[in-house]
């Protein structure tokens, strides 16, 4: 167990760190001391062997599964139109991700991607029978939709359904080595598997639909003609065990059909409530829609934790300075404020913005709304992963150079963040694609094809808009006058950076002039030093407890590596703070 975790000074609650945690504050806090309760998310992984990390990930997963909080979550989650449900999964995802963002994928996959499968596309017995059992570790599940030959283009996926009257079964098969199921999270360990397979009834072909198959008993035993080959080794989030899935003439029973958009009858007879092929298929994607958002929020989390370490350190680390004088504080180069401060404010963007996304998504299904008609959150919800992931890359990229050296050692988190999130700018589909939900008329896709460049350039100018849009809004909604000065500098902070990185085609397009381009990138340094100071005050409001920050440099004190240790100043007192929560986190 890390030495800083039981040392850690008590954190104290702010008026500005309630803001950003939302209207769920008291939840996540909640969840951040049941995690601090447990000695597994006090242990470091780097230096175990793959399959020591991947049981002590499953292990994690369990604590976190038989928490009250958790439970209770499973069941909300069955309910039909419970409001705040997607916010609040939101806030367990990001403590969960700062805490160990392997642990916070692998249980993505198990509840979110498997769990969601269950509850978007089956009925209310399906969701009893294959899901609300998760919650007590009955079994785990797994989400196979991506072939060997087929990833973003699902309609074109190659695993087989056929329907067989005579004994009531489908018949699950991988007629190709293309139709192999691939990147299988949870294929090495979980029970069932919520298969994507083209389904045949009487000779006609219905397009992909969802299957529950088993893979293998509570004994870890193979059910017959199912095949797992372990993938192994990654660049990161090792304790997540991913393979490959095949599948020789698996029969499973008539009811294993996720049936909410399509069903086969005991003699053979398919029917569905959406009798147009294409549109069936888009309403059963669109209804995995909100597992999206679930990747921007793990992309931010690591963001926040990057940027916690890196802001302390720079805080800390003294370097060159005037002649015959102390040296400085690093945060005081023009060179290190500048690389750090404009990746802040897009984590506090990205915070609004998926609070806002959050809240559109419930608001649409608690309203009984289908998500396939509605195309712009769709494409707000792609348009952010595809942001979000790539954001949180170079950030993380920064802060490991930021930090010199000691960014590099892995006692000091960043290179685990980043070798655990790079997988998720391709996670559900390439960035690129994902900046394509617009329309796509297959008609005309040599002339959509000729122009992607500038649909995906559109796709990024629309998702820079909405984050601006939505940190004002939160800017203008701050209800203490204090944190929404200190917010007001960081919106600004965002915007000028939006429109900096693209000064580019503003020039090209005479939208700027070469003055006011220069004019731009002087407000952009200025506003950077305004809140290089701030900017400790920030990290700590985002309340990221240091047992999950881990790091020595962060001022995490740990026995193993204590040449890494630098003491973090603390930011000065502020006039908002709130009283001490005396309740389960005070000792946060």
């Amino acid at each position: 167990m890390l030495s800083g975790a039981s040392t850690a000074v008590e954190t104290q609650q702010s008026t500005l760190s309630r803001y950003l945690d939302g209207e769920f504050w008291q939840f996540k806090d909640d969840i951040r001391e049941d995690i601090r309760r447990c000695e597994l998310f006090h242990q470091t992984s780097f230096d175990l062997t793959l399959d020591q990390t991947r049981d002590l990930t499953m292990e994690r997963v369990y604590y976190v599964m038989q928490t009250p909080l958790m439970r209770q979550h499973f069941r909300d989650q069955v309910t039909e139109k419970q409001r705040g449900f997607i916010a609040k999964s939101l806030g367990l995802t990001e403590v969960i991700c700062s805490a160990d963002m392997t642990t916070g994928v692998k249980l993505g996959v198990i509840c979110g991607l498997y769990g969601g499968a269950v509850i978007n596309l089956g009925n209310p017995e399906q969701k009893d029978k294959w899901y609300l059992p998760v919650s007590d570790l009955e079994f785990t599940g797994m989400f196979a939709m991506t072939e060997r030959g087929h990833g973003s283009n699902v309609r074109g996926i190659l695993t087989e359904a056929q329907y067989d009257p005579s004994t009531e079964e489908f018949i699950i098969n991988t007629p190709c080595v293309d139709a192999q199921k691939m990147y299988i999270g949870n294929c090495m360990k979980g029970n069932h598997a919520s298969v994507f397979a083209q389904l045949t009834v009487n000779g006609e072909t219905q397009g992909p639909h969802c299957f529950i198959v088993p893979i293998r008993d509570r004994h870890g035993v193979m059910h017959p003609g199912v095949t797992a080959i372990d993938m192994r080794h990654k660049e990161g989030l090792h304790g997540v065990d991913n393979g490959i899935l095949i599948f020789d003439n698996v029969r499973i029973p008539r009811e294993n059909l996720l049936s909410r958009f399509g069903s086969v009858s005991a003699d053979g007879v398919y029917s569905s409530p959406i009798q147009n092929k294409s549109h069936r298929f888009n309403a059963m994607l669109a209804a995995l829609t909100p597992t999206r958002l679930a990747l921007t929020v793990q992309a931010m989390a690591g963001m926040k934790l990057g940027l916690i370490i890196a802001v302390r350190y720079s805080h800390s680390r003294r370097q060159f300075g005037p002649k015959d004088k102390d040296e400085v504080k690093i945060i005081e180069h023009q060179t290190q404020y500048l690389r750090l401060m404009p990746h802040l404010a897009a984590a506090l963007a990205l915070t609004f913005t998926t609070r806002f996304a959050a809240a559109m998504m419930d608001d649409v299904l608690c309203g009984g709304e289908s998500l396939d008609n509605n195309r712009s959150l769709q494409a707000l919800m792609a348009g952010l992963k595809a942001y979000s992931t790539w954001q949180n890359i170079h950030c993380l990229q920064e802060c490991r150079e930021c930090t010199g050296g000691m960014g590099f050692m892995m006692e000091n988190r960043i290179p685990g963040l980043k070798c655990d999130s790079d997988v998720f700018v391709t996670f559900e589909g390439d960035n690129m694609v994902m900046l394509q939900v617009k329309k796509n008329n297959c008609l005309f896709f040599d002339a959509w094809n000729s122009c992607l460049h500038h649909i995906t350039s559109l796709a990024l100018a629309h998702i820079h808009r909405v984050t601006l849009e939505q940190f004002a809004l939160a800017v203008e909604q701050c209800p203490v006058e204090e944190d929404r000065t200190l917010l007001t500098k960081f919106c600004l902070l965002h915007g000028t950076n939006l429109v900096y990185q693209e000064r580019g085609w503003y020039l090209e397009h005479h939208y700027l002039t070469p003055r006011t381009s220069r004019l731009i990138r002087n407000q952009l340094l200025e506003l950077c030093r305004l809140v290089k100071d701030e900017a400790l005050k920030v990290v700590s409001d985002f309340k990221v407890p240091p047992f999950c920050i881990k790091a020595p440099i962060a001022g995490v004190a740990n026995p193993r590596a204590q040449w890494a240790f630098y003491s973090t100043p603390d930011p000065a007192p502020s006039a908002s703070s709130l009283p001490q929560h005396h309740g389960r986190t005070s000792k946060l």
